[in-house]
């Protein structure tokens, strides 16, 4: 592990809370359980999204003993380590082996995302049919990541408590089995007797054991199986309850997604953006000769629909193809660059597509005028704008947030129309 900032000896020992950011990822969860082990109890938690340190907002809770999780000047990369887990394991002197093998697993999915793939050995043509729209999609070929579901779990309205509360159980069966708890030989019999496990299983295909990923699905159903003394019945039963929320919410994921393909099917007719273009919704990137640029209200699953792009490799989009046709699930695009206003945060996000903007004049402008607006002065301005840097080289990409779900910010204060004429004027090619 990397050599790390100190810890702040006269906070630990006493921890009466902890401060998780709004909508906690795999690494944060693991890193909160991590903390519940080693106090030995659950305290308080509280959600507040900033990456700001020494933020006014985190005072409070400061004061009242709260361990800052990834929050404020505790963010895993200022502190420089490569994940809250390993912060946290740091900070709280984990040095359990097994416990510290999470941060090994934690860095590496920060740098590689690898968690968030699945690509078991199965049986494709097993799995239930689900129905969308007269459409069907067979369960053995959707992505069972858990890491992958959770972030889109946030998106579709599941409460993050429900969340923690299902990732806990993940982690407190990967331990089990890491400690050597599990009848390993107790599989096959509840396989072979079970109709309720043998169900369970073939939705995923039958995977093989020795394929199937970490903190998946399939990984929770035959961790499960394999541990506790319980009689057949009851286990088969006490591990559908614990696999069912994790089924729900593929579906409600799936679902969502297809009413907002939906609505972007709505929102793209030639109609619509005739009318866009009438109101100046629809415009061009005066700068950027051939690009345009749009603005919509509307949710981030709505938003993620409005792109041309498509993964035809992912399931869903080769679900929603074959509902919606293939041609909007091909490479091609109607917007270059789409700003959405949240229609209940009311946070604006600037958002380019495949070819490189640049947004660094469009940051400055609308930063200038939110500061005027606030009759701030320069350089003690409110922060209401962050400019999100991706890539670098030909891969740089640009994305303007005025906060998001996950870290809000104060909404700004610009109108509408002066957003979209600082954008139409001052976006540049890289």
């Amino acid at each position: 592990m990397k050599d790390v900032m100190p810890s702040t000896p006269d906070v630990m020992p006493e921890v009466k809370g902890v401060v998780i950011p709004i909508r906690p990822t795999w690494d944060k969860i693991t890193a909160l359980w991590l903390i519940f082990r080693q106090l030995g109890k659950q305290v308080p938690i509280v959600s507040e999204s900033t990456s700001v340190a020494n933020d006014p907002k985190l005072d409070q809770w400061r004061k009242l003993g709260y361990y800052l999780l990834d929050v404020g000047e505790n963010k895993y990369q200022t502190r420089r380590t490569g994940s809250a887990v390993e912060t946290v394991c740091r900070d709280f002197g984990i040095t359990d082996t097994l416990l510290l093998s999470l941060v090994a697993i934690a860095n590496r999915n920060n740098a590689t995302g690898y968690m968030k793939s699945y690509s078991p050995q199965a049986d494709r043509q097993k799995g239930e049919i689900w129905k969308f729209n007269n459409q069907s999609i067979r369960t053995s070929d959707l992505n069972w990541s858990c890491v992958w579901m959770l972030r889109d779990a946030y998106k579709v309205g599941v409460d993050v408590n429900q969340v923690i509360l299902h990732v806990f159980g993940l982690l407190d069966a990967w331990l089990d089995i890491q400690q050597g708890n599990a009848n390993l030989e107790r599989w096959e019999l509840r396989l072979q007797q079970s109709p309720i496990i043998q169900e369970l299983w073939a939705i995923f295909g039958s995977p093989r054991l020795d394929t199937i990923t970490l903190f998946s699905v399939p990984t929770l159903v035959w961790s499960l199986a394999v541990l506790g003394q319980e009689h057949e019945l009851l286990k088969a039963k006490n591990v559908r309850d614990q696999v069912q929320w994790w089924l729900d919410i593929q579906r409600l994921i799936i679902e969502e997604r297809i009413k907002a393909r939906q609505w972007a099917e709505w929102f793209t007719s030639s109609e619509n953006l005739q009318r866009l273009a009438k109101w100046g919704h629809h415009f061009d990137l005066e700068k950027c000769p051939g690009m345009k640029g749009v603005f919509v209200s509307c949710t981030e699953v709505q938003a993620r629909e409005l792109w041309g792009q498509r993964d035809l490799s992912n399931p869903v989009d080769n679900l929603m193809a074959a509902i919606f046709g293939a041609k909007k699930a091909t490479d091609q695009h109607l917007f270059d660059l789409v700003i959405t206003r949240d229609p209940v945060s009311k946070e604006v996000a600037i958002l380019a597509g495949k070819i490189p903007l640049d947004l660094s004049e469009v940051f400055a402008r609308l930063r200038g005028k939110d500061r005027q607006i606030r009759s701030e002065k320069k350089g003690a301005e409110t922060k209401v704008w962050h400019l999100d840097v991706k890539g670098a080289g030909r891969t740089i990409r640009h994305q303007l947030l005025n906060g998001s779900p996950g870290w809000p910010l104060p909404p700004t204060q610009i109108s509408t129309r002066d957003i979209i004429n600082i954008v139409a004027k001052a976006t540049t090619f890289f």
